[in-house]
């Protein structure tokens, strides 16, 4: 165990150039990370929280590390420096047709024509 602990520790403080690099062994460490304490949490067996988070790291893992295989490692989703940026988007709309003009607020009184008078 203390050597698992000494590796993800390790692994850790190397940065997110690791991280980067292989995201399959990322994701699965961050799964069997979770999976193992939130079983712990709730369960409380540390052998069968291992389990738990040992099969969500290893199936996660796998899972991920075998779609960056068949993906590929591309970097289409970053924005070269001769690109554009994006233009920002209009977001207003119009009115429906058919709005009355006040919005359909009712219309103030009427000035009663009193004159205010001067303070005496």
């Amino acid at each position: 165990m203390r050597r698992v602990a000494a590796s993800v520790v390790v692994l850790a403080l190397a940065g997110c150039t690791f991280a980067q690099k292989h995201p399959g062994v990322t994701v699965g460490i961050a799964s069997g990370t979770v999976g193992f304490f939130a079983c712990e949490v709730s369960v409380g067996k540390v052998g069968t929280c291992a389990a738990v988070g040992g099969g969500a790291g290893l199936a996660l893992g796998l899972i991920t590390g075998l779609v960056m295989l068949a993906v590929g490692d591309n970097n289409a989703h970053q924005i070269t420096d001769d690109e554009p940026p994006p233009q920002p988007i209009d977001t207003t709309t119009a009115p429906p047709p058919g709005l009355p003009a006040d919005g359909g607020l009712p219309v103030p009184p009427p000035d009663a024509g009193v004159i205010s008078q001067p303070d005496a």
